[in-house]
């Protein structure tokens, strides 16, 4: 997944692989096979922006531009619905300052509004790792885990997390 500045707060994802398992003790491998949200070529199964917002470049969802801000937060959600996961996803960001985005856990969408509400894993300068409540509280809520928010990668460098 790659992020382009000025990006807006957004719910982003690319060769997103997805666990729908039980909960597991750590020393057990889940129960579940691995679900593969994105195909690498197409939107299906998504719902959002994908005309203005989104685009897919080298089997990656890309969102915003280098050059141009986004008028208003977008958000992109999978059609489908989990019980218990572990997200797994790598993601790019393609700026140096002022980075700003993050993957929505357990969000809805706010009828007839482009916004959602829900909890955002963010990504970018300063806050990568914290959770934010988006459009309730709108506030962070847990700082990031010990060594995922004290730097944010230079651009072009790809970090993987789970969560």
């Amino acid at each position: 997944m790659r992020f382009s500045s000025p990006a807006p707060r957004s719910l982003l994802a690319a060769a997103i692989v997805f666990l729908a398992s039980p909960w597991a003790p750590a020393d057990q491998p889940p129960a579940a096979p691995v679900a593969t949200l994105f195909n690498g070529t197409t939107f299906t199964g998504w719902n959002g922006d994908t005309k203005n917002t989104r685009r897919i470049e080298d089997g990656a969802i890309v969102a915003g531009s280098p050059t141009a801000a986004a008028p208003q937060n977008e958000f992109l959600a999978t059609d489908r619905t989990f019980g218990d996961f572990e997200l797994q996803l790598e993601y790019e960001l393609d700026c140096v300052s002022d980075c700003n985005a993050g993957i929505q856990i357990r969000s809805v969408r706010i009828p007839n509004h482009h916004e959602v509400i829900g909890y955002q894993a963010d990504i970018g300068t300063g806050f990568d790792g914290c959770l934010y409540d988006e459009s309730r509280r709108n506030a962070l809520l847990a700082p990031a885990a010990e060594g995922w928010g004290a730097a944010p990668p230079a651009a072009g460098i790809t970090r993987t997390r789970a969560a």
